[in-house]
């Protein structure tokens, strides 16, 4: 796995992903999901999600089809209903039996991992492209193991395994999603992942030292207010840097490394621009006092739809056909009624 490479599709063709949404349209719906799902005391926020996301999956569109998204709005009131009664539960139980709520680790331990498979197949199988529905298949040990177990290293290695176990968490995703009955691919390497964070760090830290020379400067001329106010700007923005880095890398690698069948996908997310997104994106939002979300949303949107593409054949018809018919053999699987739409 660590060696294999991507061998380029014959008759390989440039789909890039394209996202129509305008900010006007989607500042109607959400500003009408905020109002109802504040005067319904949250209840509307399901439909309210399932608004959203119909949106977003609708106005993303690659090779001349758009996503579709599927979901019931109750399957998600009840999936959270049932997340908000039991985190009530524990927080009572922490609260009044201190003892009782961490007997109750373990078990939360347990049930985690199931809860985080369902999750992922119900966010899956609502969602879809050309009338046929992804898929995702994966086990509950082998949940247990990356997402339960392994992190464990992280504290063992003093950090130093975070970046190997991100990377095994991410393959064991994407190897466990399928389309149509074609299952995903994923050809990552571990370095791929150390020199992302080593990077993301290093920009960090220059980030830092710019910062604390300008600091240091305006202390000697400016009121120690303006002095604080420098500090937090720039630690801010090096987070920020930090984030965006991490971001723009983790995008980079997982989507120039997954194929499916002969087809397969790149992405060309830059840190410095992404970085300048949010900026922007978090400053209009603080000087609108929150009315600037929408058009954040749909910018962030734009720009990662805009830097992904898929190469193929030139009409994907072929593939498309042969997973209409195979899902048509798979789809007893759906509405199953233990699945919840936790948002994991």
């Amino acid at each position: 796995m660590e060696t294999r490479k991507l061998l380029p599709p014959r008759q390989e063709v440039h789909h890039h992903f394209e996202f129509t949404g305008k900010s006007g349209e989607f500042f109607r719906i959400w500003i009408v999901n905020t109002l109802l799902t504040v005067v319904t005391l949250g209840i509307y926020s399901a439909w309210a999600k399932v608004r959203t996301r119909r949106y977003f999956y609708g106005s993303t569109w690659v090779a001349g089809s758009s996503f579709n998204y599927l979901a019931d709005p109750i399957t998600i009131l009840k999936g959270r209903l049932i997340g908000m009664g039991l985190l009530l539960a524990f927080t009572l139980a922490n609260h009044f039996f201190p003892l009782v709520a961490f007997l109750l680790w373990p078990i939360i331990l347990v049930v985690l991992p199931f809860v985080i498979n369902k999750s992922l197949s119900f966010n899956a199988r609502v969602s879809a492209w050309r009338n046929v529905r992804f898929k995702f298949q994966g086990t509950y040990w082998k949940t247990c193991l990356y997402f339960i177990l392994l992190p464990v290293l992280t504290l063992l290695s003093l950090g130093l395994a975070f970046p190997w176990i991100f990377k095994k968490q991410k393959e064991y995703l994407v190897n466990h999603y399928s389309f149509g009955g074609e299952s995903f691919k994923a050809f990552f390497v571990a370095k791929a992942f150390y020199m992302m964070y080593i990077k993301a760090i290093a920009f960090f830290f220059l980030f830092s030292v710019v910062g604390a020379i300008a600091i240091f400067l305006t202390g000697f001329a400016v009121s120690d207010a303006i002095s604080n106010g420098v500090i937090w700007i720039f630690a801010s923005s090096a987070y920020l840097v930090l984030f965006a880095a991490i971001m723009a890398g983790t995008a980079n690698i997982i989507y120039g490394n997954t194929a499916i069948e002969q087809y397969r996908f790149e992405s060309r997310q830059k840190a410095s621009e992404l970085a300048f997104i949010y900026l922007t994106n978090i400053l209009a939002i603080i000087v609108t006092l929150g009315l600037a979300i929408p058009w954040a949303m749909i910018r962030l949107a734009q720009y990662r739809a805009e830097s992904t593409t898929l190469l193929a054949d030139e009409a994907l018809d072929h593939f498309t056909d042969q997973a209409q018919e195979e899902q048509s053999a798979i789809a007893e699987e759906v509405g199953e009624v233990f699945d919840l739409a936790v948002g994991v």
